[in-house]
C-alpha cells in the first residue's frame, strides 16, 4: 500500500484547505495499524511547481500474513 495525503497544517499554506478533506495528526498511521509500516513522514515538504511549502503524510505498508 502506498498513500500519500495532505495534512490539516496544509490549511495554514493554501489549498486544499477544506477539513473534512485532510488528516488529523497521525491519522493515517492510525488506520493502518494492523499493516506492517516500511516507512511513514508526516510533516513539511516543498512541493509542485512553485515549491511552496505542503503538509502531508505518507505511509508505504504491506499486509501482515
Amino acid at each position: 500500500l502506498f498513500y500519500e495525503t495532505f495534512t490539516r497544517e496544509q490549511a495554514k499554506f493554501g489549498r486544499p484547505s477544506n477539513p473534512d478533506f485532510l488528516l488529523n495528526e497521525g491519522e493515517l498511521q492510525h488506520r493502518f495499524a494492523k499493516f506492517e509500516t516500511l516507512h511513514y513522514f508526516e510533516g513539511h515538504m516543498p512541493g509542485g511547481e512553485t515549491g511552496m511549502l505542503q503538509a502531508k503524510a505518507q505511509l508505504i505498508a504491506r499486509a501482515v500474513r
